[in-house]
């Protein structure tokens, strides 16, 4: 077999230097024996998607490249900074030197203006990052890490409009990924009927939450939210791309248990993300209006019949009477950008425990953000009250350009190929769930799919460019 020219010896060489930069942070902390059963799965796993699934080998490593942010991200959570963190943070600079050079090497014309325009936005936050963090911190170490929490996602966007992927291949993804959603609804249907076993597993530091006398899942996370905030958005890929392109029954069928998951969840943001997402995916005539509120109204009804919605609305009232966290990290979160107004305070280091353990808190010491440190919260919980103190006024209007640069390429391609939608949806949902939580974009079982979507905008783009290269957008 052959990959662009690059034979399967070859192509067993990469994946192996792969799992060898994934695995040694491992072995510093687990059982050696345990490592090498992972070992056994691993390649019996990489069997099964070679030869029963058909992936091909770029498809295997982008599958590994995800499941690898994740475990990246456990690791580098942990709040002793030994040795297993630095060796994590070398290997993730390797695998993705490593898998970047190979997607160049193996592409034609890879050297395009998106890739050029893509490039000088992520080098200017580099470079905006740089400056934010030498000047606050004196830390070349806090840049490195702040730095690579971003440049990772860059380098999937790159994988992605780099290698050859189709259809049929993303079609592949979501019938692997669609086994884990039905264990994870199984688990979901479990934890809400109160048996504590399948809580225990998940939940680490967290207590078991109830809402209403009914018990809230959480399915393979610690908390709620993140199970009502991933099938959000795993909802839009799999709905919307099967309604403008796959067109099959068991793609649905997944679709109706993410929403099923939301539910039990009892996550009010992610619900109300995938009410919005839907009412603006059929507000294209009369009828279309009619068919989605009688869909809306009928689901609500449903939904009475397991919890009190009146109930919930009448608590929700009751929660937020007073200073809620969120509202007192974006009322300081103000404070901190007046001082730091340019250039921010460095990505990720604003009310991210990771950040405040390894800088000795200086930006809540200085600022004395200390109100609700009873709550021993992670994050501030909610994403816009990092981006001013954090990005600073050029860091903004660097995302302002990224997101330009991505929308005006989706503009094109949607009068061509209508499930690209999907991708859009993804981004509109993920800016909804914003607002419950702080690492949306940037957390590796939530983020990377937002991220993804953005890569397949820009690969779907270059693929129609090719074949009409009459199109021009700025």
């Amino acid at each position: 077999m052959e990959l662009y020219g690059l034979r399967s010896k070859n192509i067993f060489i990469i994946l192996s230097i792969f799992l060898l930069c994934l695995l040694i942070p491992i072995f510093v902390i687990y059982d050696k024996m345990i490592i090498l059963l992972g070992f056994s799965l691993f390649l019996f796993f990489d069997f099964l998607l070679k030869n029963l699934f058909e992936f091909k080998a770029y498809l295997r490593i982008l599958l590994y490249l995800l499941i690898f942010f994740i475990i990246l991200e456990f690791i580098l959570q942990q709040n002793n900074f030994s040795t297993i963190q630095k060796i994590s943070q070398v290997a993730e600079i390797i695998i993705l030197l490593s898998i970047l050079t190979f997607a160049i090497l193996k592409s034609k014309n890879w050297y395009t203006k998106e890739f050029k325009t893509l490039t000088y936005i992520l080098v200017s936050l580099i470079i905006c990052n740089f400056v934010s963090t030498m000047f606050q911190y004196q830390n070349i170490h806090i840049f490195i890490i702040s730095t690579l929490d971003y440049c990772k996602y860059f380098t999937l966007i790159y994988f992605i409009t780099l290698i050859k992927i189709d259809d049929k291949d993303i079609l592949k993804l979501l019938k692997v990924f669609s086994i884990v959603i039905v264990i994870l609804s199984i688990l979901s249907i479990l934890q809400f009927l109160g048996i504590q076993q399948f809580f225990d597993i998940f939940k680490g530091r967290f207590e078991i939450i109830e809402r209403n006398g009914f018990y809230r899942s959480i399915g393979f996370f610690p908390y709620p939210i993140e199970l009502g905030n991933y099938c959000a958005v795993i909802f839009c890929l799999y709905y919307f791309l099967n309604k403008y392109k796959y067109k099959e029954t068991w793609l649905y069928f997944i679709s109706i248990l993410l929403v099923i998951n939301i539910v039990l969840s009892g996550t009010r943001t992610s619900l109300l993300a995938l009410i919005i997402v839907f009412i603006l995916s059929n507000l294209k005539s009369a009828r279309q209006i009619i068919s989605a509120a009688i869909i809306i109204v009928i689901s609500f009804l449903i939904i009475n019949n397991f919890m009190d919605i009146q109930q919930i609305i009448d608590n929700t009232k009751v929660e937020y009477t007073g200073m809620t966290p969120r509202q007192y990290y974006t009322l300081k979160s103000i404070e901190v950008w007046k001082n730091n107004p340019i250039a921010g305070i460095g990505f990720g280091t604003y009310g991210a425990m990771k950040y405040r353990l390894q800088t000795n808190d200086v930006i809540f010491n200085k600022y004395n953000i200390h109100d609700f440190d009873f709550a021993n919260l992670k994050t501030t919980d909610i994403f816009y009250a990092q981006i001013l103190p954090e990005f600073g006024i050029i860091g903004v209007l660097l995302l302002f350009a990224l997101g330009k640069f991505f929308y005006s390429r989706y503009k094109i391609l949607k009068e061509y190929d209508k499930s690209n939608c999907a991708y859009i949806y993804v981004f509109l949902t993920m800016c909804i769930l914003a607002l419950n939580s702080s690492s949306i974009f940037f957390s590796p079982h939530i983020g990377t799919f937002f991220w993804f979507s953005m890569g397949m905008i820009l690969k779907n783009y270059l693929l129609l460019y090719t074949k009409n290269e009459s199109l021009n957008v700025k």
